[in-house]
């Protein structure tokens, strides 16, 4: 019997299969002075009263090449932004001709050491948790039985679920959303399990909050993704 061309589609797909990784989810750790993100005022020397400078509410005084300026007390002036770490599941459902779709739940961690204004000689623990849903294609460009490699770009929609700067709770309303791309190896130990590893790009638009991440300091980067991965 010659097969149908509807039989020849069906064994050209695999199963949908699930996967568990985690991700480095952007740069390395980085640590630099910020280049201050509002104006700064140069303080007057003649408003001073009876030996007394007057600093208006909710501001203080920063020396820039020994000439002191006028700062809002809340202004990040330092970020020692730690590794971010990202863990989640994806599904991915295949189509014909070795191409597939995924999406999935990624749990987000960015944490920084944040030193602002009004205190320059301590720093203060920043910690943002986001809930992210990617949205990717990809391709198994060579698919042999001990291994598959493909390469894969979409996107990603992020929304932060927790933040704390210090003792006070942070809350970033704006959403963040990414664009990815990738290729992957994945070693296949059976038929239905496989291990692989994903090394990618991805860029982060500016959300448009006033919180300070590494993401905002280097909206492109690198990451490394790896874990396991089920096919039914």
């Amino acid at each position: 019997h010659l097969p149908t061309s509807s039989s020849q589609s069906s064994k050209d797909r695999k199963g949908w299969s699930m996967g568990a990784g985690v991700s480095n989810a952007g740069n390395f750790a980085d640590n630099s002075n910020l280049a201050y993100t509002s104006e700064l005022y140069r303080v007057s020397m003649t408003n001073i009263e009876d030996g007394v400078l007057p600093i208006p509410e909710n501001h203080t005084v920063v020396f820039s090449e020994g000439v002191p300026y006028l700062l809002p007390s809340d202004e990040v002036v330092h970020a020692n932004h730690r590794q971010p770490i990202a863990v989640g599941a994806t599904f991915r459902y295949p189509l014909n001709h070795g191409f597939s779709i995924e999406t999935g739940l990624m749990f987000t961690l960015l944490s920084s050491d944040i030193t602002l204004a009004s205190n320059i000689n301590q720093s203060m623990k920043q910690k943002l948790y986001y809930l992210g849903i990617p949205v990717k294609a990809n391709w198994d460009f060579l698919n042999k039985k001990y291994v598959t490699l493909y390469v894969s770009a979409g996107g990603q929609i992020e929304k932060s679920v927790y933040g704390k700067l210090g003792n006070e709770k942070l809350n970033v309303k704006q959403v963040q959303f990414s664009v990815m791309g990738g290729v992957g190896a994945q070693f296949n130990v059976s038929t239905r399990l496989g291990i692989y590893v994903e090394p990618g790009v991805a860029y982060f638009f500016n959300d448009g909050s006033s919180v300070e991440t590494i993401r905002k300091q280097h909206p492109f980067n690198f990451n490394m993704q790896a874990g396991i991965r089920f096919t039914y």
